[in-house]
């Protein structure tokens, strides 16, 4: 009982981090900004959806390019949604310390 009890909390606590970090990421894509730097006294702040937008103006013409659009749009999410994924994972704990039993518990 008491097992199922510290798995639910950890879950729990697993669920609150994952969130958090999922908001801080999600905020960061949406008003977040990088420092880029034109020469190395020059430095300008651009925000994340005006970098995307520039390399986005700077793909090639091609003949069907509304196919090149989605495609572009379509690699950006994924990687936002691949991120979202790998803190999720990263937060999983491990076969081996799932099945360690508690250091402060002791059987008697």
């Amino acid at each position: 009982m008491r097992a199922r009890v510290a798995q639910s909390h950890l879950f729990t606590a697993r669920v609150i981090v994952w969130a958090a970090l999922s908001a801080l990421l999600l905020w960061y894509v949406r008003w977040g900004s990088e420092i880029i730097s034109i020469t190395a006294y020059y430095h300008i702040r651009r925000s994340v959806p005006y970098i995307w937008n520039t390399f986005h103006d700077g793909l090639p013409e091609v003949g069907t390019q509304a196919f090149l659009d989605v495609v572009y749009w379509a690699a950006i999410a994924v990687t936002v949604l691949g991120v979202l994924a790998l803190f999720w994972l990263a937060l999983t704990p491990s076969e081996k310390e799932a099945t360690e039993p508690d250091a402060g518990h002791r059987h008697s």
